[in-house]
Order: C-alpha cells, then structure tokens, then sequence
C-alpha cells in the first residue's frame, strides 16, 4: 500500500503504508493499465469505464477524484 495525502504538493508519500485507513480513497489499478496512462495511450476515465480502475470510496470522492483526474494521460490531456 501507498498512502498518498491530500493537501500540499508537499506532503509526504507514505509508500509503505499497513493498508487503508477509514475514510481513505482506494484506487486498484494494474501496472499494465499505469504504463497505458503514463504514456498518454489511456486516460483514468477510459480505464475506468473499461472496469480496469476501481475506486474504494464513497460516491462523492469518487465522482471527486475522476472530476479532477479522469481525463488525465502523461500525453497531457484526455485520450481514448
């Protein structure tokens, strides 16, 4: 597990963490999948909607979460 916190560009990645704490945003998601995205071929909306991204919240985070990022690739903007 990695715990990556809201908040400042600055706050630290835990990148050990024991596992999800209450009222944590979880995202499952494969290496495959990662590489597709970091190399703009996918966004996480794409990848979602495929069922290859989960998210472990509540609605509201995940409609949060892929507002803020599910168009996002390393191609920087949305893709396929």
């Amino acid at each position: 597990w990695s715990r990556f916190p809201a908040g400042p560009a600055t706050a630290p990645v835990e990148a050990h963490a024991k596992g999800p704490e209450p009222g944590d945003l979880v995202v499952v998601v494969g290496e495959d999948v990662l590489r597709e995205v970091v190399a703009g071929r996918m966004t996480l909306g794409a990848a979602r909607e495929k069922g290859w991204l989960r998210l472990y919240c509540s609605d509201g985070q995940a409609a949060r979460f892929m507002a803020t990022f599910g168009v996002l690739s390393a191609g920087g903007g949305p893709s396929h």
